[in-house]
């Protein structure tokens, strides 16, 4: 502004005629230097503000360099997110079908399931039913009041009733009958288990026991062996069985039913009819450390009860009609 008003001056300056036009001039020119003077601090005002500006620009230039530089950061980041986004919902996508496929195969598996254990609980409740043992230690007869199952010549024990052997029609079935009948009566009134299927497995040397009756005039030749296959033929689930000779074979066989009825599931309990012979105690006494075991376990009383039985902890039953005993031996 100031340069266009000198040279305005000057030009007027050269153009004038005569000194009125030389005094505005000159008027002219005074005020524009007095202008000049008044917007001196104005313009180093001006310029600090534009100094200012300048710095605020540089700054703002910067700033937006920055802002730049982090939106491509920024829009980096968010091409990685929407990859990574991508990623899992492919990994979604296949994870539900995963899923889908195997929960179609969970349904299909819990229907096979259901249908064995249908077909096993059927085949249980037709060949798996549960049933009892009565395990009778048979080894030596002697004979006193009435036959007796011993297994030592000098003890009386399991004794059959008398009415039983001289039954020559059919003693032997009326016995295993009558075992039944009590084994049943026993499991209905103290177990409630009024249908479980009974097994009853007696051993014996047949050959040893026949002598000795006949020695004792209580038999003749064949009638032990009429009784013991009465007693087999009566039922199918009833045994009488000829261990022949030898030491402790029915004592073997009895120790391995037993060991092999407890790991029976089916099995739900187990008379023993073998107090006569001690030897079982130490055989007995390892398996009812185990409650479940003993909760499974009885034993039926004969003429004596060896020394041992009656620490054991176990029930003691008895069957008169089946087995007689001889009251002074009785322990009660």
């Amino acid at each position: 502004y100031i340069m266009e008003a000198y040279k305005l001056a000057r030009r007027t300056w050269r153009e004038a005629t005569h000194q009125e036009t030389a005094d505005e001039v000159e008027d002219l020119l005074r005020g524009a230097l007095s202008l000049t003077q008044s917007l001196n601090p104005r313009l180093a005002q001006e310029r600090i503000k534009d100094n200012d500006l300048r710095e605020r620009y540089r700054d703002l230039e910067i700033l937006h360099e920055r802002t730049l530089q982090d939106l491509d950061q920024v829009t980096a980041g968010q091409q990685s997110v929407e990859k990574r986004y991508h990623d899992l919902r492919v990994r979604y996508k296949e994870t539900l079908n995963n899923l889908t496929k195997e929960a179609t195969a969970r349904h299909e598996a819990e229907e096979r399931v259901t249908k064995l254990e249908k077909l096993v609980t059927h085949n249980i409740e037709k060949i798996g039913q549960k049933f009892v043992v009565v395990l009778i230690d048979a080894d030596n007869y002697k004979v006193g009041a009435s036959v007796t199952i011993l297994t030592r010549a000098d003890q009386y024990s399991w004794q059959f009733q008398k009415v039983f052997l001289s039954n020559m029609a059919d003693g032997g079935g009326l016995a295993a009958e009558e075992l039944l009948a009590k084994t049943r009566h026993y499991f209905q009134t103290h177990l409630n288990e009024p249908s479980l299927n009974i097994m009853v497995y007696a051993y014996a040397n047949i050959e040893g026991l026949s002598k000795a009756c006949l020695r004792e005039n209580r038999t003749k030749t064949k009638d032990l062996q009429r009784f013991v296959g009465q007693f087999n033929a009566r039922y199918p689930l009833v045994n009488f069985i000829d261990v022949g000779y030898g030491d402790q074979r029915a004592d073997c066989k009895i120790q391995g039913l037993v060991r092999f009825y407890l790991e029976n599931k089916f099995c739900e309990h187990i008379l023993l009819c073998l107090c006569h012979d001690g030897g079982y105690v130490p055989f007995l006494r390892p398996l009812l450390a185990d409650e479940a075991n003993r909760s499974r376990m009885t034993l039926v009383k004969g003429a004596t009860v060896a020394t041992g039985f009656r620490n054991l902890g176990l029930p003691l039953i008895e069957m008169p009609s089946v087995f007689s005993s001889l009251s002074g031996n009785l322990e009660k």
